[in-house]
């Protein structure tokens, strides 16, 4: 990508996407970004929190402030084991008892990468986020720039549009089978 045509609020990001976040995340021997644009992406899908009753993924799913501040938490599919994803879910339901697992998404990561904004720009970045050897496979989503609400609500609607229907955990470790490993 040609960074002289990108605004200078977009600069930033790019250049962090290039970049492993810590020693721990998996070594990707590769120009361009660190997570590679064929690797399969998933985030659990939580009843009620993520979907309503329709079965329909909630604009909630997505919060506003994890896309532009902190980071919208997801998974890469060729790292995840079972154990964390059942760790998770774990999680979720403990903190709350009427939660109950839906299911996973899966995204692929260029399709991700290939929402644009209102100015035809990269809406979005994926930096690896491994904190820990057992945390691997984690990863953020932010947005690619400054936006103002409005914007940041109409990229969220983009974004749900390309999370695939809930799939059980048994059958989204099955779809490692068709990404490549990276090395």
């Amino acid at each position: 990508m040609n960074l002289t045509k990108v605004p200078m609020h977009h600069r930033h990001k790019y250049t962090l996407e290039q970049q492993r976040e810590s020693k721990f995340a998996p070594h990707v021997r590769c120009k361009g970004p660190h997570i590679r644009g064929f690797e399969g992406i998933i985030r659990t899908v939580i009843y009620p929190d993520h979907i309503d009753n329709d079965g329909k993924i909630k604009v909630e799913a997505i919060p506003s402030r994890d896309l532009t501040k902190i980071g919208w938490s997801v998974n890469r599919l060729m790292y995840v084991t079972k154990g964390q994803i059942d760790s998770l879910v774990e999680g979720y339901v403990e903190r709350k008892t009427e939660r109950v697992l839906s299911g996973h998404s899966l995204f692929i990561a260029d399709d991700m990468r290939r929402i644009v904004d209102q100015y035809g720009f990269q809406a979005f970045v994926i930096r690896d986020s491994a904190c820990a050897p057992e945390e691997r496979a984690h990863a953020l989503v932010f947005c690619s720039g400054k936006y103002k609400k409005s914007e940041v609500k109409q990229l969220r609607w983009k974004l749900i549009e390309k999370m695939t229907p809930q799939h059980p955990t048994d059958k989204i470790l099955k779809f490692r089978e068709l990404f490549p490993a990276a090395k």
